[in-house]
Formats: structure tokens, C-alpha cells, sequence
């Protein structure tokens, strides 16, 4: 299936008309598992998506639709065994996207500007090979290797991550599991992080960082019933000053 010029309609206080256009719009099933309710995408095609999220003065959501009076007044009966059906995407591309983000309390207003998303199955039943070059307010980000598939996702089974982060001039390893994906809880991730000098860091951070560095940090980022626990292995900053 295909669409092409697809746009949907923004709340009536929202600062523009549209909160979603897209240039083309394109998805591949296989009909065979269908039948037994599961769903596989052989190919999800996305190309020039321009969204926009924003809220209001209240703190109300462009993106949710009812109304708080009718979510308070309506019940719905949930069956406590009914499950998502099985799906499986074998290959995701996205390309030039643009998601912005309006805070109508604070007015502060955020801006990713995908170049390209590009999401692969390596096998038939491995990890997806994942590549991202995108750019967070102005500042390069691109994102290589791999990570689960979404039907673990989705169960939110234990899920793979080995990722490559550059951003701001910094390297970030991640590898590891995550127990509980959909909930960000369980996690188990071994962490490698390297940058020429931390001052490189400061628009990111949102104020003036030290010229201190090179900069390399191994460790571990895991979950315990007390919250998140980094242990670092190696921490050290050159030209003779160590930091923790």
C-alpha cells in the first residue's frame, strides 16, 4: 500500500493546521500470517514526515484526542488475557523527518531533524542492524549497530542493545539488556564513553562545561531495588587530573 501527501489534522489551539504531513507513505504485509492474526512488515517506507507535538497553556496534549471529561465519564472493559498479536518488521526507512516539539507552559520548543533512519533485520531471527543520522537542536547525532526486534519490544522481553553514539564530538558505547524495555526497567548495560575535552559538550548540556580532557569512561549502568547503579570501571581525564 501506498499514500502519498497524507497530512492529519492538528486540535483546534494548535499553532498550525497540520500535525502531521508526510510526503509518502509506504508499507509492505505479507498476507500468509495474517491469517493467524500476526503481522509482518517486510518494508515500512516514510520519506519528508513532518510532525508536530506541542501542549498548551493548561499542559494539554495535541496528540491526545478525547477529551479529559470524556476519559473521566466513559469505561472501558479491558480483557485481563488479551494479548497484541506477533509483529515483525524486517526493514524500517525514514527519511529527512522532522519532529518539533512546542511547550506551551514553559515555551521552551525542541527540534530533531532526521536525515535518515534506517532499520534492517540481519537474520531471521537476530537482532535489527541499526543505523540513525539525525540532528537534536542543531547538535549532529548518529547512532550505528544493532538492537532487539520489535516483537521482544513488544512483549517487553529481555532486549538486546549494542550501539554506537556520536554527539557532540562524544563517542557513547552501549551494550547490553534491558529486563523490561517497555517500562525502561531492568537495566544492564556495559558503557564506554570518550570526548576530546568536556567544553565540546556544553551546548548540549545548556551551559559552559570545563576544557578539561580527553576524556574516557568505562562502566556499567544496572538496576537494583534502590534505582539505577553506575559502577564505573575506568574514569580518567589526561594531562594528570583524574575526576569521578
Amino acid at each position: 500500500m501506498v499514500l502519498e501527501d497524507v497530512t492529519f489534522s492538528n486540535v483546534s489551539w494548535g499553532s498550525k493546521p497540520e500535525m502531521i504531513s508526510l510526503n509518502k507513505f509506504e508499507i509492505k504485509v505479507a498476507l500468509l500470517p495474517l491469517l493467524s492474526g500476526d503481522i509482518q512488515v517486510n518494508r515500512l517506507i516514510l520519506l519528508e514526515p513532518d510532525i508536530l507535538l506541542e501542549t498548551n497553556k493548561k499542559g494539554l496534549e495535541n496528540w491526545v484526542f478525547a477529551s479529559k471529561e470524556v476519559e473521566k465519564n466513559e469505561s472501558v472493559a479491558y480483557d485481563s488475557e488479551m494479548s497484541l498479536p506477533a509483529i515483525v518488521i524486517n526493514e524500517i526507512l525514514i527519511k529527512n523527518a522532522s519532529i518539533h516539539y512546542k511547550d506551551g507552559v514553559t515555551g521552551q520548543e525542541t527540534t530533531l531533524a532526521i536525515d535518515n533512519i534506517e532499520l534492517k533485520e540481519k537474520g531471521d531471527s537476530g537482532p535489527l542492524s541499526l543505523t540513525i543520522k539525525a540532528a537534536y537542536n542543531e547538535i549532529p547525532v548518529e547512532v550505528k549497530g544493532t538492537i532487539g526486534r520489535i516483537v521482544t519490544l513488544i512483549e517487553n522481553d529481555n532486549y538486546p542493545l549494542d550501539l554506537i553514539v556520536k554527539v557532540s564530538d562524544a563517542n557513547i558505547g552501549l551494550k547490553g539488556n534491558i529486563a523490561q524495555p517497555m517500562e525502561g526497567q531492568g537495566l544492564d548495560l556495559d558503557l564506554a564513553f570518550n570526548i576530546d575535552s568536556l567544553s565540546k559538550l556544553s551546548k548540549l548540556a545548556g551551559s559552559d562545561l570545563p576544557q578539561l580532557g580527553p576524556v574516557s569512561l568505562t562502566g556499567k549502568v544496572t538496576e537494583s531495588k534502590g534505582g539505577v547503579f553506575n559502577k564505573s570501571d575506568e574514569i580518567i581525564a589526561r594531562e594528570n587530573r583524574f575526576f569521578r
